[in-house]
């Protein structure tokens, strides 16, 4: 099996961008340089399994930093999480997902 990187392409952002809990783990590293278990509080009910994965996932594709047991946004992030937004914000008002208060705070 082969395995390759996806950084810097196009489509692996859009599919990373896709997950509602890689969204929200943008929105939540805008704020600032956070670990783990404040990541995993804020973004309760996420398994830590789930967001174990979407940092992977985030990191591989160079939308966030790893500093030791810390994570932050980065540029290419940042422009990510603008253009989410910006996408977002003619949507209807979520309500039902668990992120619903955190999407609210990103808009």
């Amino acid at each position: 099996m082969e395995h390759y990187r996806i950084d810097h392409c196009p489509v692996s952002v859009t599919q990373i961008a896709h997950s509602r809990w890689t969204y929200l783990l943008l929105v939540e590293l805008a704020k600032g340089t956070t670990s783990f278990g404040r990541l995993k509080k804020a973004l309760h009910p996420v398994t830590s399994k789930t967001l174990a994965s979407c940092i992977r996932r985030a990191v591989g594709a160079s939308l966030i930093l790893k500093h030791g047991p810390h994570y932050e946004l980065n540029t290419r992030g940042k422009q990510v999480l603008n253009t989410l937004r910006t996408l977002s914000a003619g949507a209807p008002e979520c309500t039902r997902c668990p992120g619903a208060a955190v999407c609210k705070e990103s808009l």
